[in-house]
């Protein structure tokens, strides 16, 4: 926890110097003078001078109750957070004056700060729920992944603080489109992934197509379209990784047909040819903490690379690598296409390119 408290503390206070000395204090109960930030930056949200200590006390005493339930420290924030929306809210005994707090932690932890949409994390919960009801009731539903063309030239030409209100726009064009009973989310960067619940193929196509449609038509000033591709439960898939890896691969081809459009789940094909090729290389998933990936490729096209590896990514994550193709390296951006778990219990993992240049996907296959 001490290692924690310091990174918390050194982001209020004006020096890592300062950080210490106030870790040390708190954690010797002499740090009152500290506590307010310290709650406050935990949970942005004003405490009372007189509720402060009682609330650190009772966050740091229910990070030390769940280190011992779950068998390892979850940290303070998840604590505080479980702290006032579980324990607080059952609490009727004059914590009334918490519930704006409770909902507001469950606010923050679920929706995206920017766009307002919900987050990838909500995201993920609810298409486990639809999973679970679809299966249960024989119903369908679809889900819908698409980002926005040639975003990276919005920023490098316009700024990004207008690449921000352009997300924002989109996240508008989002809500005009849906239904109340739709979970629209921001994934990731430019990208949004949508669940409709009881959609057929045919419904989830006309919603997107009119998504599609409402940005062309209102962000028409600032030339920015974007490219989508749909997957259906059960047609194209059964579980999340199936969904999302149909999904991915008509979004790209999207993408690769031109863009501004709307595709559906392709059926399984490949659409460039593969060599068997051994080649060392580098991966670093977008985000990720547990660090890079070093392997050797099993084969390789003109449009992406697939490997062996007894780490399990997740199917439409952001990387970006280096691989060496004779001695040289070749830099690339790409995304994770499909995961398949082989019979030794690694994962057979292929990553589609998004950035590469011609002359190394020529040197990939071969070609100088």
């Amino acid at each position: 926890m001490s290692e924690e408290l310091l990174d918390i503390l050194a982001n209020i206070l004006p020096s890592r110097k300062d950080a210490e000395d106030a870790a040390e204090l708190i954690q010797n109960n002499r740090g009152q003078a500290y506590l307010s930030d310290l709650v406050r930056d935990l949970t942005d949200h004003e405490c009372a001078p007189e509720e402060t200590e009682a609330l650190w006390q009772g966050i740091v005493n229910h990070n030390q109750e769940m280190t011992r339930l779950l068998g390892r420290n979850p940290g303070l924030r998840v604590a505080a957070m479980d702290y006032f929306g579980n324990v607080l809210a059952r609490d009727t005994s004059g914590r009334g004056a918490h519930v704006e707090l409770i909902e507001h932690l469950f606010h923050q932890a679920t929706n995206d700060a920017l766009t307002g949409l919900t987050n990838r994390r909500y995201f993920k919960a609810r298409l486990a729920d639809e999973l679970s009801r679809a299966h249960r009731y024989h119903s369908t539903f679809a889900q819908f992944l698409f980002d926005i063309d040639d975003f990276k030239a919005v920023n490098d030409t316009k700024g990004h603080a207008t690449g921000d209100q352009v997300l924002c726009d989109i996240a508008d064009a989002i809500r005009a489109c849906l239904r109340e009973s739709d979970v629209p989310a921001r994934w990731g960067g430019e990208e949004f992934a949508i669940l409709m619940p009881e959609t057929t193929p045919e419904g989830a196509a006309v919603v997107a197509e009119r998504i599609r449609a409402y940005v062309e038509e209102h962000l028409a000033l600032e030339k920015v379209t974007v490219s989508g591709g749909l997957a259906c439960f059960p047609k194209d898939g059964t579980d999340e990784r199936s969904l999302f890896a149909h999904a991915d691969r008509a979004l790209y081809r999207a993408k690769a047909e031109g863009k501004n459009q709307i595709c559906l789940a392709p059926e399984e094909r490949r659409r460039e040819p593969r060599i068997e090729r051994a080649l060392p290389f580098t991966l670093l998933p977008s985000g990720s903490s547990r660090g890079a990936i070093e392997s050797e490729t099993a084969n390789v096209s003109s449009g992406g690379l697939g490997f062996q590896h007894p780490r399990l990514l997740w199917v439409s994550d952001e990387v970006k690598g280096v691989v060496s193709i004779d001695d040289e390296p070749a830099d690339f951006r790409g995304r994770i296409a499909h995961i398949v778990k082989s019979d030794d219990g690694a994962y057979e993992i292929g990553v589609a390119f998004t950035d590469i240049s011609e002359r190394d996907r020529a040197r990939l296959m071969g070609s100088s």
